[in-house]
């Protein structure tokens, strides 16, 4: 398949989510937009007109196309008759006297909404809504039988649930929905030309989704804080095809409000639906002060102080030493490293020894310097510990004196990145007793 870039990335920027609110450096791997709180299906006409009457004039005459005035009594689902209500205009009050020929019987979930919930009524040839929908009853109404008058497109919605969220009268339902981009140019989800989105898509969207909706309707602060996933369920149920939009709706089943200010935790039950659903999602989610990060990296970092790792074959980087004496640094090859120390590996000894070379082997101090793309510039003092020589190589062993803290913490960053633990190492370590 072939695709305009130009234009694939213009639709992009016009239409995703702000990346940072799904932890994502780059806009290419955001992967939601259109995120929204599910809109009020019918609202008290006094409540409504002050709300109407707070807003600019454009706003609300959006509202208005969507949201148009009734008599209670005219209304069956409605217990309490009283003051006139406001209701959504996908909000499926009647249907067509044919909604349950075979083509809709096909999902049987929908016909057993209608036969629940709807009267037939013979004389207007119609079935009458009589109790309530819940707002998964009136997505499956909306998504499978497709009638036109019902149709709100998902930008509108989102925008209607934009300027609902500003007004706290409201009631809010912890219930939101977000359109899936799918883009057929993302290097790792689309690899390999394939016929169906990819699962792998389906489960970052979904964590996208918790992400944005902790931090947007959570209210989890952007900084100092962050939502960690703790648990996840997964059902596949059929194939997400790449030729029809692919929705995503999430319904909290618990939510713990931390200092009554946003949430501390979070279980959302997630659906991705293409007319029926795709797959469900059981994301349990918490949201964590950073300072409790330092405390988890702190435990890792212990750790990798008692470990040796070695530097992945492919990553770009420089390492060098420079001794008291010398004037410049000296390339080295780097050997391992433990965020206590590393050893290296000299050029062979002898008559092809500079005097540059020769004096940092022989130094006991030394300056260290990293450089990579990744983490920038490292650099500090090193003390020799041991050194082992052979008539083809020279290896030396230093440990890291007075690493300045900023520097430290970049050190074991890098190392996590990076480098790799050198397993072999570990277990005849472990069987020597040391």
């Amino acid at each position: 398949m072939y695709y305009d870039e130009r234009k694939l990335k213009t639709y992009v920027q016009n239409q995703l989510i702000d990346k940072k609110f799904v932890h994502k450096k780059e806009e290419k791997n955001v992967l939601l937009f259109n995120l929204r709180r599910a809109l009020p299906k019918w609202i008290a006409k006094t409540r409504f007109e002050q709300f109407l009457a707070g807003i600019a004039e454009e706003e609300k005459r959006f509202i208005c196309r969507y949201y148009t005035p009734h008599n209670t009594e005219e209304l069956e689902f409605l217990e309490e008759k009283g003051d006139p209500v406001y209701i959504l205009s996908s909000y499926p009050l009647v249907l067509p006297g044919d909604v349950l020929e075979a083509e809709n019987v096909m999902f049987p979930d929908v016909a057993k909404i209608i036969k629940e919930h709807y009267r037939k009524d013979e004389t207007r040839g119609q079935y009458v809504l009589t109790v309530p929908l819940k707002d998964i009853e009136h997505f499956r109404i909306l998504t499978v039988l497709k009638i036109g008058s019902f149709y709100i497109p998902s930008n509108d919605a989102a925008r209607l649930s934009g300027l609902f969220e500003t007004y706290a009268d409201f009631p809010k339902e912890e219930i939101f929905y977000s359109n899936i981009h799918v883009n057929p140019l993302h290097e790792y989800f689309f690899e390999h030309t394939i016929e169906h989105i990819p699962a792998m898509m389906l489960i970052e969207a979904q964590r996208q989704f918790g992400l944005a909706c902790g931090h947007i309707y959570g209210k989890v602060p952007m900084e100092g804080m962050q939502i960690i996933l703790k648990n996840l369920n997964i059902n596949f149920n059929i194939y997400a095809e790449l030729v029809y939009p692919v929705v995503i709706r999430g319904e909290n089943s618990f939510t713990r409000w931390k200092h009554k200010r946003y949430w501390g935790e979070i279980h959302m039950d997630i659906g991705i639906y293409q007319n029926t659903e795709v797959a469900n999602f059981s994301f349990v989610g918490k949201s964590v002060e950073i300072r409790m990060f330092e405390r988890f990296r702190e435990r890792k970092y212990c750790m990798m102080n008692r470990q040796r790792f070695a530097p992945h074959p492919y990553i770009d980087y420089n390492f060098s030493l420079k001794g008291n004496s010398s004037r410049q640094y000296l390339e080295v090859s780097l050997q391992d490293i433990s965020s206590g120390g590393f050893s290296v590996l000299f050029p062979a000894g002898g008559d092809t020894d500079d005097a540059n070379t020769q004096g940092i082997y022989n130094e006991k101090a030394c300056d260290f310097l990293v450089y990579s793309k990744a983490v920038g510039f490292i650099s500090g003092k090193c003390e020799k510990v041991w050194e082992k020589e052979s008539p083809t190589s020279r290896y030396v062993g230093y440990r890291f004196v007075d690493l300045p803290e900023n520097d430290d913490h970049r050190i074991k960053e890098f190392i996590s990145k990076f480098f790799y633990q050198i397993e072999k190492r570990e277990y005849f370590k472990q069987r020597c007793g040391g």
